[in-house]
C-alpha cells in the first residue's frame, strides 16, 4: 500500500496512506497540555482526557457513567446530545455503557452522531467539522465538565 503523505516533524520518518492518517499521527507530537479533571495526568487532547476518563482510568473514579450524566444534565444538551438517549444517560443506577450500536451524541455543526462522549469530541478535533472546542454548545459543556468534575474531585 502507497504510503504518500509523510509527517514533517523533526526526527519522525513515519508515512501514511492518507491526509486523515497522517492528522491522527500528528497529535503524538503535540505537548501535554490538557490536565485531567480528576487526577494528575496531561493529555496531548481534550478527547484523550475524556477517552481516560470513560475508561475508568482515572484515579478519582470518574467514569463513563458519570461524565454522561453530567453531559446530559448541562442546559446546552439539546444541541449534542440526541433527545431520546437523555433519560437513559440521566439514569444513575443504569446509565449508558458505550454500546456502539446506539449513537447518543451528536455534532451541533453537522449532526453527525456518535456512541461516545469522546467521539464527539474527537470529531470536533478532526478538520473535518466546522464546530470549535472552545464555542457555542461544546464550549459551555466543557465548562461545565470541569466545574463539575473538578467539584467532584473534591469531594472525593
Amino acid at each position: 500500500m502507497a504510503r504518500p503523505y509523510s509527517c514533517d516533524e523533526y526526527g519522525c520518518t513515519r508515512s501514511f496512506p492518507s491526509p486523515n492518517a497522517l492528522e491522527h499521527h500528528r497529535i503524538t507530537h503535540l505537548t501535554r497540555s490538557v490536565h485531567c479533571y480528576g487526577c494528575t495526568r496531561m493529555f496531548t487532547t481534550y478527547h484523550g482526557m475524556i477517552i481516560h476518563l470513560e475508561a475508568g482510568n482515572c484515579t478519582s473514579g470518574i467514569e463513563m457513567r458519570r461524565v454522561n450524566r453530567l453531559a446530559a444534565q448541562c442546559f446546552q444538551w439539546k444541541q449534542y446530545i440526541v433527545k431520546h438517549f437523555r433519560e437513559e444517560l440521566r439514569g444513575s443506577h443504569v446509565g449508558y455503557r458505550g454500546d456502539p450500536a446506539n449513537r447518543p451524541f451528536k455534532c451541533p455543526t453537522c449532526t453527525s452522531t456518535f456512541p461516545l462522549l469522546s467521539s464527539l469530541f474527537m470529531h470536533i478535533h478532526s478538520p473535518s467539522c466546522d464546530q470549535t472546542i472552545g464555542g457555542g454548545a461544546i464550549g459551555k459543556l466543557k465548562k461545565w465538565l470541569r466545574k463539575s468534575l473538578k467539584r467532584m474531585k473534591v469531594r472525593n
